[in-house]
């Protein structure tokens, strides 16, 4: 998260403040197979009064994560390998939220 403060001459203050999310997408190679970066950006300017308190919601981003993991080979065979492997499905959230109470030392 960047945020960018302009104090005004009367006091108050203007903030230009940019979240992002990156995170890298196992389901995609890129070129020689390298990694796939997902990226989200937004960027907002906000007027703040000394005194005043900013609440703000920002980035949502939901994934999985899969896991298939079993005992030594056994998950080759088709017939014996369904008792030997577990499968686990994990979600992931990820979300921004700011806040920031503005208070002026002058």
């Amino acid at each position: 998260m960047l945020i960018e403060p302009k104090i005004n001459e009367d006091g108050v203050v203007n903030l230009i403040i940019t979240q992002t999310l990156r995170s890298v997408d196992n389901s995609a190679t890129g070129i020689n197979n390298n990694p796939v970066f997902n990226n989200q950006e937004i960027t907002t300017s906000v007027v703040v009064r000394d005194g005043e308190n900013l609440v703000l919601g920002g980035l949502i981003q939901t994934d999985s994560e899969q896991l298939n993991t079993g005992f030594l080979c056994s998950t080759e065979f088709r017939q014996l390998g369904i008792y030997f492997r577990i499968n686990k499905t994990t979600p992931k959230d990820a979300n921004s939220l700011l806040y920031y109470a503005q208070k002026l030392l002058i």
